[in-house]
């Protein structure tokens, strides 16, 4: 393997580690009640520290990436996750899990703020498309993988034991960042904190910029409005158990994964752009198909919603790695806060998408979340258009 293949191989996993934090938690989620005397509302809270951590401290790195050295930013948010998986692994109280929890949200962001822009430093336009698909590709797997790891583990030595890998796994990668990561300055050529952050306001005025990111956090939207509302509308409406939700999840990420593996494959023969549109219009076909079906159908099935959602998901995992390298060519010296903003209005829409539909969940079941992910990505498109004539 090449010198740049060893640092975007341990780049990816260091932003993976972080990622993998929050998923491989979820199968402790109904013991700590019992094991850790948490209630239902703090052991939630477990999940919902790590988000708000997350969000929150995205947009600080994204700053700092463009500041200081990227290996200086990945070797500070190891330097906090370690220590908060450690404070999780041991925790003896609900309280100090949630504590621990927000604080490995918070360093757990430094991986996924620094990683796009260091891979588009390191490549021209086609190689940064292709590496960022496989990015895409093995998050992607994550929701999969970590999981199923991570019931394996509590069943076999204690809920603890998914926090003490995670910890080890942060304290191997150390060593890994400080000798592979290069010590380069960003291109952004910055010398104070405040004239950083200030870029994020202007990066907010631009318009180019902003239709572009405004099209990709729908994108991403549509796809996670329907994955977080899933457990309850397969169970309570589409004729499914849990069974058919572990399928759900394995079609639609099977086809998210094709998409992005599919423009890894063909990224010399088409533009960037090509690929953006190409997956904008799949992802409003999809939206389409399944506000079709919740419209017409009187029993809607959880497989039918399943291979229709993978049609919008599928278009995302298209145009996901050169939405994210376009986004940051915009511009160029705010690369690390270009790619940090996208990643926080990917994740406050997403968020607001679930809410949105969770309170219509019970009574409408399938309409809501169909209408959302149809209006996602026809706004989606429509903003991507608006971009493309910018």
């Amino acid at each position: 393997m090449t010198h740049t293949g060893w640092i975007v191989t341990i780049i990816l996993a260091t932003a993976m580690l972080g990622g993998s934090a929050f998923d491989f938690h979820l199968p402790a989620i109904p013991l700590l009640p019992e094991q850790l005397g948490a209630s239902v509302v703090q052991a939630q809270w477990t999940l919902a520290g790590f988000s708000f951590g997350f969000a929150t401290s995205m947009l600080m790195f994204g700053a700092l990436a463009d500041l200081y050295s990227r290996r200086a930013v990945l070797l500070g948010g190891l330097g906090i996750f370690v220590p908060a998986s450690l404070l999780c692994a041991m925790a003896t109280t609900p309280e100090v899990l949630i504590a621990g929890r927000v604080l490995q949200g918070c360093a757990a962001a430094s991986g996924n703020s620094v990683a796009p822009a260091l891979i588009r430093s390191l490549y021209d336009e086609a190689r940064s498309v292709r590496a960022m698909s496989i990015f895409s590709s093995l998050f992607g797997l994550i929701p999969v993988i970590a999981p199923a790891l991570g019931a394996l583990m509590i069943a076999a030595w204690g809920w603890q034991s998914i926090f003490w890998l995670i910890a080890g796994i942060g304290l191997l990668l150390v060593p890994a960042v400080g000798f592979a990561i290069p010590n380069d300055r960003p291109e952004s050529h910055e010398t104070d904190l405040w004239p950083v952050v200030r870029g994020y306001g202007w990066l907010l005025t631009h318009r180019k910029y902003l239709a572009y990111v405004g099209s990709q956090a729908m994108g991403f939207a549509g796809l996670l409005t329907f994955v977080l509302s899933s457990p309850y509308l397969i169970t309570a409406h589409l004729g499914g158990n849990t069974t058919a939700f572990l399928l759900t999840q394995v079609i639609i990420i099977s086809a998210y994964i094709l998409g992005a593996n599919g423009t890894g494959l063909l990224v010399h023969h088409f533009k960037t752009d090509g690929f953006i549109l190409t997956g904008a219009a799949t992802q409003l076909v999809g939206g389409a198909v399944l506000f079709a079906y919740a419209f017409l159908s009187d029993a809607p099935g959880w497989l039918a919603v399943a291979f229709i959602v993978a049609i919008f998901d599928a278009g995302h995992g298209i145009r996901s790695g050169a939405g994210f390298t376009k986004a940051m060519d915009i511009v160029p010296t705010h690369g690390a806060r270009a790619s940090s903003l996208l990643n926080f209005f990917c994740v406050a829409l997403a968020g607001a998408g679930a809410a949105s539909v969770a309170p219509f969940l019970a009574p409408y079941g399938l309409m809501p979340v169909a209408l959302a992910t149809f209006l996602f990505g026809s706004g989606s498109l429509v903003l991507l258009v608006l971009a493309r004539r910018l």
